[in-house]
This record gives structure tokens, C-alpha cells and sequence, in this order.
């Protein structure tokens, strides 16, 4: 028996499925007189059976997560080696749905497949969905006519269907809440780490308040903004926005060379020392064998996702492997990428899902998810990878392209714990929910930078005059590699090359110094340009004025100190005249005057 399988899905969604049946005899005096086929998870609309022009009467039962579709034949055909060719059909609206921006494809498992002789299936996909994000098992061979044909082999289909995605990009919405708390007496300080861009993401913020003291951007990439606390006092904070995700890296930010050391060493929960993690990684060479060992040896213990479980780390999880969560998953494969000279960090984060038990998120607060990520040295960023769902769903590939559904809330690679993922900043008394995730679209983010220039006005004359440009980010991205260009319209103007980090609704400052041409200063103009925004400062009459007077004091200085050398010359004139006049009688007395002489 052969069957020839095609999902041709509409612009719509909606799918119209064909199986093309050929059977054959291999019995000179046995025929079959109907046919049965069994669906699982699948819903079938308008079921419809045809041989050639003739249609063929179906019956169709349902059964818990099954339907079967039985084929009767009116038309015995008899001989050893006759066969015959029909089709069913019917139409799901299941296949093929939208989430938010991107449109995600599941085809199960057919039942019973290892019973064909032939089996192949082909996916149709309109242009209209985008760019291809993820695609598994990886098909056959792909043809380009007015839609997008996949192809696939029975050998490729044996374990699991078919998933997909397509879309460029997906855009969630976020509400995040941190409460934190000064338990001492006196002010202090303290920090909340809020989602930050990646390769793979991009942050919006439309408000952030109460608005903290600074953002600051830490070696891993992630956004810590300052919060001062008085003595006992507890404070929420709120930050809302959307987050755009990507399957293929952005340049979005400015990617600093990671140092290899600090993403190799031993931790808590990475021990790279430990005997039996080193003889482990002694065949595991790349990060694709490293995932793979971890996906194939752990198993994942749906008894363990519960509030307060202790993190066992990679030690503990190669020898528990039937106890693994999310966790495990991760810690094993830092542990053994980082025993394989291959540095390795984890995230924490939100992971969207409508099949817990396919795809769990194992961090109770607040339903997070964890995940590890690898150095690609010749890339020069790091690669998100899912182990944990690589295990769960039957062998998807999370590892060549993870999906539109990871967006990082924290990273750890220095240290495993720190910073806190959003979700985790709660009073004992009040744990409500605290972390909000929604299919939204991005805010307006047309809003440039706002520009400013002050200039200390110069008192003392020739000297450079001192200034700082105002850069104000009022839009809700950060800004990365500020390089604004100066340029003056006479004399020479200084100033530093750029802002690393610029975060939404902050300013910052660059200092500039403009040292005239000549002695005196003329009328100069002072210009900035950042991409489309430019602010200008123009040195004029009240600089020619201080100048004035500059010069004015300077003269006044110079007279004063002149005269008063003068008089101070005359003065010591008149007393060494006067010394003079003493010195005379007493040295023609001392000639006079004979001293004996004393013997020692």
C-alpha cells in the first residue's frame, strides 16, 4: 500500500487535506472491500472519497482523540497484483493557525504508518505568510511555484508530524510588576533587572514608573535600572511595552567580544570539574552534539513543577536523569558545553505555549521558563537553544532555529542566580501575579531624540570654552552607539566620540569644548547633528560681553600688579637708602675697635 499526502493550506488557514490510496492485491482470490484510516488529533470537515470520477461512500467515527474514516467499495477488483487508486479529502481548520503576527503549522502523526509500503507527504504554503522561521523534521525538498511546497519521506514522519512556523517576526505585549522593600532603617539602593534586547529580541517600553534613577547595561546584556528606598519603605514598580522577536539575529545594539574564560568556568550548578561531567564531554565536540546528548539521556518529571523545588544542577541531574525540569536541561547542557571549551550561559524568561505537556515551562513563578544559550565565535552572538522542549515534543528541533516564543527576561553566565527574572521581585504576604504576556503590536516609536547644548560661559579670555550636549531619549527603544557629529563654524571644536547605551525616556550627556581662532572670539555657530534631529548654539554678543569684561578684568589684573610692583620697587629703594645711611658709621666704627684674640 502506497499513500501520497498533501496539506494544501489556503490564505485563510484553512487546510484542505488529500490522501492518495493506492492498494494492491497480493492475493489472486482476496479483495479488499473497504479501507480504513485513522486520524489522530485531527479534525475532518467535509470528508469526501472519490475513485477517479466515481465517489465512494464514507463512514466516519470519532473517538476520543481518533477519527477514522472508513472507505467502502462498491466495486470489487480481483487478482493477485491488481490494484487501486482513490482519495480522500477533507478539509481541518486545526492545521494551521495565527498567532499574533505568525501563522504555526502542526500535522500529527499518522497512525500506523509503519504498515505502507510507500508513504510521502507534501505542504503547501501560500507566499502571503512570510519568511519561514522554523520547520521539522527538516523536508526532503522544497519547489517554488504560487505556493511553497515541503516534501517528506515516511522514514522522516515515523516518530512525529510535521510543526511549522512562518512569519518574520512575532510582537508580544507585556505588564510587569516588582515589588521591593528596604528592610533596614536607613536609604539604600537597590536594582531590578528588566527585560533587555538581544540578538533575538527587541524591547518597547511605553512607561516605566516610577521612573528609576539610571539604567545601566551590565556584561551580559542585561538592563538594570536604580531605585533609592528610604529607610522601610516599600515600592512597586510597573513597566509595560512590547517585545518584538526574531528568528534570524539583528543588528539591533551594539555586541561587544564576550571574554571565553568567564562562560568556562565552574559554578554552583556547572560543574565543569566534576569527574563524570568531564568524562562526558570528551565526545561532545560541538554545541549540536552537546543538545543532543541532553535531549536524548534526560527525561522530563512533570511531579517536580511545583513552588519552592530545589534546583539540582548538571552533577545531580546526569545521575537523576528521569528528574530533569526545565533547569536540568539547562544546567547539563552549560555544564557539559563549558566542560567542551565551548562557553555557554542561561536565560530566564517567558516561553509562549498552548501545550503544557509538550512544551512545559518548569520556573513556578509566574510561569518562566529556562533556557541555555552558546557563544558562536564567528557569528559573535550568543545562540538560544531549548533542550527542555527538544525532549518534550517528541523530537522537534529546538536547536537549529528556536521559535517565535523565547523572550528573555534575564541572563546568567557570570552568575547562575543574579540577576532576578521578572516575576521573582514579590512580598511573602502578596503573591499575586506579577508577569503578563499578550499577542499585541509594537507602539509608535517614531519619536526621535531630543537635543540640548549648554556652554559655560568663559570668564577668562583666550581659554576653550567648556560644554555638554543633551541627549534625551523620549522613544520607547534604547538607543546603542550614539555617534553625534560636531562641527563649528569657526575655531576648533573637541568632543567625545559616542554613548554606548542610551535606554528609553533617560538622558545623558557628551562634553565638547570649542576653543576660538583668534584672540578675540567672533560670532561662531556651534552644530550637532544626530541622524534626522540637529540642535545649534550660537556664540554671540553676551559671549563678547563676558569677553569684554574678561579682558577688561584681565587689564585691570595686569595694571594693578604693574603699579604695585612699581611702588613696591620705590619703596625698597627709599629703605636701602635709608640702610645705607645706618650702615656707613657702623662699618667705620667696626675698623676702629680691635677684638683680642682667643686662643682654643
Amino acid at each position: 500500500m502506497g499513500v501520497d499526502t498533501n496539506y494544501d493550506i489556503s490564505e485563510t488557514g484553512q487546510t484542505r487535506v488529500s490522501h492518495e490510496v493506492t492498494l494492491t492485491n497480493n492475493f489472486s482470490t482476496i479483495h479488499a472491500a473497504s479501507y480504513i484510516f485513522n486520524l489522530e488529533g485531527t479534525k475532518a470537515d467535509n470528508v469526501t472519497a472519490a475513485e477517479g470520477q466515481n465517489k465512494l461512500p464514507v463512514e466516519i467515527e470519532n473517538s476520543q482523540n481518533i477519527t477514522t474514516i472508513k472507505v467502502q467499495f462498491p466495486e470489487a477488483i480481483v487478482g493477485k497484483d491488481k490494484s487501486r487508486t482513490f482519495v480522500i479529502s477533507y478539509d481541518n481548520s486545526t492545521v494551521a493557525t495565527k498567532n499574533g503576527k505568525v501563522w504555526e503549522i502542526t500535522i500529527p502523526k499518522l497512525l500506523g504508518l509503519e504498515s505502507y509500503d510507500k508513504y510521502n507527504l507534501s505542504l503547501s504554503i501560500p507566499k502571503q505568510f512570510g519568511e519561514l522561521a522554523y520547520l521539522s523534521p527538516k523536508p526532503l525538498d522544497m519547489q517554488e511555484g504560487e505556493k511553497l511546497v515541503y516534501m517528506f519521506s515516511a522514514s522522516q514522519l515515523a516518530t512525529s508530524g510535521v510543526t511549522a512556523a512562518f512569519g518574520d517576526s512575532q510582537v508580544f505585549g507585556f505588564e510587569l510588576f516588582y515589588h521591593l522593600q528596604n528592610p533596614y532603617d536607613k536609604k539604600g539602593e537597590t536594582e531590578i533587572a528588566l527585560p533587555p534586547d538581544s540578538a533575538f529580541q527587541k524591547v518597547y517600553y511605553t512607561l516605566i514608573t516610577p521612573n528609576p534613577i539610571a539604567i545601566r547595561l551590565d556584561e551580559e546584556g542585561n538592563w538594570l535600572a536604580k531605585y533609592r528606598l528610604q529607610g522601610n519603605e516599600k515600592l512597586d514598580v510597573k513597566a509595560t511595552g512590547a517585545v518584538q522577536l526574531f528568528t534570524s539575529p539583528q543588528e539591533n545594539r551594539t555586541i561587544e567580544p564576550i571574554n571565553p574564560l568567564k562562560y568556562l568556568s565552574e559554578s554552583i550548578y556547572w560543574q565543569t570539574n566534576d569527574p563524570a561531567i568531564i568524562n562526558t564531554a570528551k565526545s561532545l565536540k560541538t554545541p549540536r552534539q552537546v543538545y543532543d546528548f541532553v535531549v536524548g539521556t534526560l527525561t522530563y518529571d512533570y511531579s517536580r513543577v511545583k513552588e519552592g523545588v530545589s534546583r539540582l544542577g548538571a552533577s545531580q541531574a546526569l545521575l537523576n536523569p528521569t528528574s530533569a525540569i526545565c533547569m536540568e536541561f539547562t544546567d547539563l547542557f552549560i555544564a557539559l558545553a563549558r566542560a567542551s571549551g565551548i562557553p555557554a550561559r542561561e536565560v530566564n524568561g517567558y516561553a509562549y505555549t498552548e501545550n503544557l505537556e509538550l512544551q512545559p515551562l518548569s520556573l513556578v513563578a509566574d510561569v518562566l521558563h529556562a533556557w541555555p544559550e552558546y557563544w558562536d565565535s564567528e557569528k559573535n552572538i550568543w545562540i538560544p537553544v531549548d533542550p527542555t522542549w527538544g525532549n518534550t515534543t517528541g523530537g522537534l528541533d529546538f536547536f537549529s532555529k528556536l521559535d517565535l516564543s523565547h523572550f528573555a527576561f534575564v541572563f546568567h553566565g557570570t552568575n547562575p542566580e543574579e540577576p532576578l527574572p521578572a516575576g521573582s521581585y514579590k512580598f511573602a504576604e502578596n503573591p499575586q501575579k506579577d508577569v503578563s504576556i499578550f499577542f499585541s503590536t509594537l507602539p509608535d516609536n517614531s519619536k526621535g531624540p531630543e537635543l540640548s547644548i549648554d556652554v559655560n560661559k568663559q570668564l577668562l579670555p583666550f581659554l576653550p570654552l567648556a560644554g555638554e550636549l543633551s541627549i534625551t531619549n523620549n522613544g520607547p527603544s534604547a538607543m546603542y552607539d550614539v555617534r553625534p557629529k560636531f562641527s563649528a563654524s569657526s575655531g576648533e571644536i573637541k568632543y567625545d566620540e559616542r554613548i554606548k547605551f542610551l535606554p528609553p525616556f533617560t538622558t545623558k550627556k557628551i562634553e565638547f569644548s570649542w576653543s576660538p581662532s583668534s584672540f578675540i572670539y567672533d560670532k561662531s555657530v556651534i552644530s550637532v547633528l544626530l541622524g534626522s534631529q540637529e540642535v545649534k548654539y550660537t556664540i554671540g554678543i553676551d559671549f563678547l560681553i563676558w569677553q569684554t569684561f574678561g579682558v577688561f578684568l584681565v587689564l585691570t589684573l595686569v595694571t594693578s600688579t604693574i603699579l604695585a610692583l612699581i611702588f613696591s620697587r620705590k619703596k625698597l629703594k627709599y629703605a636701602f637708602r635709608k640702610t645705607s645711611k645706618i650702615q656707613k658709621p657702623f662699618n667705620s666704627l667696626t675698623r676702629h675697635i680691635h677684638f683680642p684674640r682667643r686662643k682654643w
